[in-house]
This record gives C-alpha cells, sequence and structure tokens, in this order.
C-alpha cells in the first residue's frame, strides 16, 4: 500500500501544470500589450512607450466577468499631437473590441545633439571641450616624453 502510494506521488509530481482559462487569456494579453509596446516606442520621435492590453473575459469556473480595456503611454521629444494620432489609430488596430481606449502621448525632454570626436560620442555642445582636453592631454604626453628623451641622454654610458 506504501509503494503505491508513493507511486501516485512521483506521478504526480511529475505531470504537466495545465493552465486554465484565466491564465491563457492572461498570457495572451500580456503578449499583445508587449507588442504594441514594442510598436509604440518605434513611432517617429517616442523616446518610450507602454501599452496595458486587456480583453473582456469571462471565467467559465468562477463566472467572474471582466471588461475589456486598454491604456498606452507615449513619451516623444518633439510635438505630441502627430504622435498622438498615429498612437491612437495603432492602439485601435491592436484591439478593435475595445471601444474607448486610453492614449496619452506626453513630451519628455528633448534628446541631445551627437557629435563623434575618434572614438567618443558626446554632445555636440561639449564636442570643443573634449577636443581640447585631448589635445592637452596630447601636448602633455608629447612633452613628457621629451623630457624623459632629453634626461636618458644626459647620462654618461
Amino acid at each position: 500500500m506504501l509503494r503505491a502510494l508513493a507511486i501516485a506521488c512521483v506521478l504526480a509530481a511529475c505531470a504537466p501544470i495545465v493552465d486554465g482559462p484565466a491564465e491563457r487569456a492572461r498570457a495572451a494579453d500580456l503578449a499583445d500589450s508587449d507588442r504594441l509596446s514594442a510598436t509604440l516606442a518605434a513611432l517617429p520621435d517616442a523616446i518610450a512607450a507602454r501599452a496595458t492590453v486587456h480583453r473582456a473575459f469571462r471565467d467559465p469556473l468562477s463566472g467572474q466577468s471582466s471588461p475589456a480595456s486598454a491604456f498606452a503611454l507615449v513619451v516623444v521629444d518633439a510635438d505630441p499631437e502627430p504622435a498622438r494620432t498615429h498612437a491612437s489609430v495603432l492602439v485601435k488596430a491592436a484591439a478593435p473590441d475595445i471601444a474607448d481606449p486610453t492614449v496619452v502621448v506626453v513630451r519628455g525632454a528633448r534628446r541631445p545633439a551627437l557629435a563623434s570626436v575618434g572614438p567618443f560620442v558626446v554632445e555636440r555642445g561639449s564636442r570643443s571641450a573634449l577636443v581640447a582636453t585631448l589635445a592637452a592631454g596630447l601636448v602633455a604626453i608629447a612633452g613628457l616624453a621629451i623630457a624623459l628623451a632629453r634626461r636618458l641622454r644626459a647620462q654618461p654610458d
């Protein structure tokens, strides 16, 4: 009897986990939210984006219902109006069963203009300071090399 009970416990522990309808719906909503977030982040001038999609669901086991909803937040570094229009269209296309999704587009900090100085990438305003610092470092290295060369030549063999 004890042996049969141990075998039953081992077999039960090895059984695969089967998700219920609520877990499958939650996973589908999460995947849709991630795809919509990535799409919104690819909008022109978008710095960051986050979207949450929840489709209407009625759990057949508990009988509880949850209404459909969608929310999207997009942070841009330019005029938010064109991005708001594009974001609204994308959210409505991703979740057509949601009548009134909430789409918020806000203006965040401007992205700095970048400049390249050799292997370094810096803000455009810092370019001249970096060039001056690198030039001063080169002059200091050359000066130290000359001083070392003179000292080595001055030493008797």
